[in-house]
């Protein structure tokens, strides 16, 4: 067997195994650069102080930190999904990745006008809030699954999961919509809002 068939039929292999993988391989990945920003500050300096600060500084520490983050939400929304919902049908995650899509770039589109506002709490908010929708989104198709059931339908125990996920879901928009109250009387609607305003007037 020529060389370059041998090299060809491995990396066919590996390339395979890796897609197999990918989560994996990028937990992997997010894992070792996080470790290696956290242990180059630990070795730069002595106290945690100057560590936190380091760390805060550095433009590649806080994008490994803040991959980091996005992993963890991920394994955080994996196990929420394998509580409420088990393994989700190729139907539901197509609708969930189509309007992720649509989420997604109709809100950059609005970030535009909040330019000015973009900072870590507010990509924070954003990524709480497109977690939660997520599973309104997945809830609702669940819902539309059980309206489909012939009789007896689904067991007690996709009832309880569903009940126990709607009554999450509403304390955390409930959650959501004070504190959305809240700042919108203590800081007003928006520095956008008040200039356009102004300039009415």
């Amino acid at each position: 067997m020529p060389l370059n068939d041998v090299l060809r039929h491995r990396t066919h292999a590996l390339a395979s195994a890796l897609n197999a993988h990918r989560i994996l391989c990028y937990s992997f990945v997010s894992l070792l650069a996080v470790s290696l920003a956290i242990a180059n500050a630990l070795r730069n300096y002595s106290n945690f102080y100057s560590v936190a600060i380091s760390l805060s500084k550095s433009n590649r520490s806080v994008l490994a930190l803040a991959n980091f983050g996005f992993l963890l939400s991920l394994f955080c929304g994996h196990v929420v999904q394998r509580i409420f919902f088990g393994t989700l049908r190729a139907n539901e995650v197509e609708r969930l990745y189509d309007r992720l899509w649509f989420f997604i770039t109709e809100s950059l589109l609005a970030f535009t006008i909040f330019r000015d506002e973009f900072d870590i709490p507010f990509a924070l908010m954003f990524g709480f809030l497109l977690f939660v929708k997520s599973f309104h989104w997945l809830a609702g198709d669940r819902i539309e699954w059980m309206d489909q059931r012939p009789y007896p339908g689904p067991s007690p125990l996709f009832h309880l999961r569903m009940i126990s996920l709607f009554i999450i879901l509403w304390l955390t928009d409930f959650i959501m919509f004070l504190i959305a109250v809240e700042s919108t009387i203590a800081n007003g609607v928006g520095a956008w809002y008040s200039s356009q305003a102004s300039m009415e007037s």
